[in-house]
């Protein structure tokens, strides 16, 4: 029994040792989730571009972050964005409907980088889905077969696969509030479809349009890319 009496002791300090070193590193990790385990964020980039190009619009996106380990955390994304324009002169008449969302599940590794800066990898897998439907109404005089009214119609879908890893870094703001920032890269199928047809009128009967032509595009392709530290996220942690 004497013999494992130094053994059990010197287990006995390695254990209250390495619980020591988790509890202080636990304490040095990035804060990034509230009490209930739970943050939630909203992409900021929406709003920049909009400030510096009133021409360019971004996807609305939220982020929800889970704890589920003392430096691990579960992420989900949801994204989309919805525009309609109108527009017609004496020439023409053009109008718009575009729809574009995404979601994404994820899983980070966070580190600390000082009281704070933290610093996390990671990856995503996402699904995202563009839609979108074009009218364009023009008038055609003097061809060979009279005044007609032509309407080109287009239907654009696309379906993207990804799989993003990413690195980032958090910032904490204030005590409930933090920013982080991420470069991904995307290994990314993407497949869309396009559908063109044209339709006429003459101008006595505005109302009363014929099918022209109608052709179709089909295009599948495998993209890798590099998606800079622009996608600027705001936490609120729960």
């Amino acid at each position: 029994m004497k013999k494992f009496l130094p053994v059990l002791i010197f287990m006995g300090l390695s254990v209250v040792s390495s619980f020591g070193q988790e509890q202080s590193r636990s304490e040095r990790l990035p804060d990034v989730t509230g009490s209930s385990g739970y943050s939630v964020g909203i992409n900021t980039q929406f709003m920049l571009d909009g400030l510096f190009d009133q021409n360019t619009m971004t996807p609305f996106e939220l982020m929800v972050r889970k704890r589920t380990k003392s430096n691990q955390v579960l992420r989900a994304r949801l994204g989309g964005m919805a525009t309609h324009s109108n527009r017609a002169n004496a020439d023409e008449e053009l109008e718009s409907r575009k729809t574009n969302w995404n979601a994404a599940i994820g899983y980070e590794w966070h580190e600390s980088l000082g009281k704070k800066f933290g610093f996390y990898y990671g990856f995503d897998m996402e699904a995202a889905f563009y839609n979108e439907n074009r009218s364009r109404k023009v008038d055609n005089f003097g061809t060979p077969i009279g005044d007609l009214i032509s309407v080109i119609k287009v239907k654009v879908r696309e379906q993207t696969y990804s799989i993003k890893p990413m690195v980032g870094v958090t910032y904490q703001l204030t005590k409930s509030l933090y920013a982080s920032g991420e470069l991904r890269l995307q290994f990314s199928y993407r497949q869309d479809k396009q559908n063109y047809n044209w339709f006429n009128a003459t101008t006595d009967a505005p109302s009363d349009f014929s099918p022209g032509s109608y052709s179709m595009i089909n295009n599948y392709q495998f993209d890798l890319s590099l998606m800079p530290l622009a996608n600027i996220f705001i936490h609120l942690k729960l």
